[in-house]
């Protein structure tokens, strides 16, 4: 059953239009909500409240600026990685920059940040952040038409 009359080109348009509309607004509401997320992290004092904002911004530029993605990813991290008490946003770090690197396509560097996103989640127990650890790392080897390594992954 259709929904919508594929032969009627002008309800087609409209559909179009509408598509169109939401995915600028999207775009447009994406740059608001760095712009307060940045300014809300340059207020912030509670380190654990910097490390997530810091994993947001790197989250919403993971499509659109993957060289910012690693950027807060890294900032993230190395914050995480000073303070003994985020050890869960180490993790988070870590699958975070590893996801900044294969959207920016970077690979190689990618497989280093999901590996060490394994090694963390090891070290706390964490058989669910291990899974997706090997998942991320199977997806990169599929990427990369390396299919005889994704099936260690």
């Amino acid at each position: 059953m259709l929904l919508v009359d594929a032969g009627n080109p002008y309800l087609m348009r409209k559909i179009l239009l509408v598509g169109l509309f939401l995915a600028v607004a999207a775009v447009f509401a994406s740059g608001q909500n760095t712009d307060s997320l940045t300014n809300i992290l340059k207020s912030a004092t509670v380190d654990s409240v910097k490390v997530k904002i810091m994993l947001r911004l790197s989250e919403t530029y993971l499509v659109s600026n993957p060289g910012s993605a690693v950027y807060w990813a890294n900032s993230a991290l190395k914050l995480s990685e000073a303070k003994s008490n985020l050890t869960r946003f180490r993790i988070n770090s870590w699958n975070t920059l590893g996801m900044a690197q294969y959207y920016g396509g970077h690979y190689p560097q990618a497989l280093e940040a999901f590996s060490e996103y394994y090694t963390a989640a090891k070290q706390e127990d964490d058989q669910l952040n291990m899974a997706f650890a090997l998942k991320n790392q199977g997806n990169v080897y599929i990427e990369m038409g390396k299919l005889d390594s994704t099936l260690w992954f």
